[in-house]
């Protein structure tokens, strides 16, 4: 019964089939844009905290590096690097790495390669005068976190998480030791300023 109607309307289908291909076609839909949280640049400041897992002389060595750096756009990305030989030869690389969970935090990834030498000025409590951790310099050290805009729950914007890959940490007494892991953030300038 329907296949007779149909045949018996030729024209009537022809226009509901082109129709159908026509609001297709201009309705298809297109891939979404990612958005992204916004990421201060210029100078902020790295921090690197090392949680005793290496040992030297019998000891766990605990660091907690403050080393100045500048963001950069780069890309769809972005780079933090030392802003002179006192931080040391830092650099972060990071981007976007999944769309937004809120529209307050923003996943990334990325690398750091270089030495983050502690400037002690810019730390609260005792100094810790050439103290650093270097990353090594082929870029294989991996960081992942959240870049969090401001919000009651992060007054102020930065970009934190976590890393692993080979690293080298050197304490104030020169005692080094090789480690794994590490946390980082790179937050506003200023002593203390990425303390929770």
């Amino acid at each position: 019964m329907i296949a007779g109607w149909l045949r018996a309307r030729p024209r009537l289908v022809g226009a509901l089939v082109l129709g159908v291909l026509s609001a297709c076609g201009h309705n298809s839909p297109t891939a979404p844009e990612i958005p992204t949280v916004p990421v201060p640049t210029g100078p902020r400041l790295l921090r690197i905290t090392t949680a005793g897992q290496c040992a030297a002389d019998g000891r766990p060595i605990f660091l907690l590096i403050y080393s100045p750096v500048t963001v950069a756009r780069s890309g769809s990305g972005w780079i933090a690097s030392a802003t002179s030989p006192a931080s040391g030869t830092v650099e972060v690389r990071f981007q976007q790495s999944r769309p937004v969970i809120t529209g307050q935090s923003m996943p990334v990834s990325g690398t750091i390669r270089g030495v983050a030498l502690h400037v002690p000025d810019l730390a609260p409590g005792p100094p810790m005068p050439n103290a650093g951790v270097d990353f090594g310099g082929d870029g294989q050290t991996g960081l992942s976190g959240f870049a969090f805009a401001p919000s009651t729950l992060t007054p102020v914007a930065e970009v934190s998480g976590v890393g692993g890959g080979a690293i080298t940490v050197t304490d104030s007494e020169g005692r080094t030791c090789q480690g794994s892991t590490f946390s980082w953030a790179v937050g506003p300038p200023g002593s203390g300023a990425l303390e929770r």
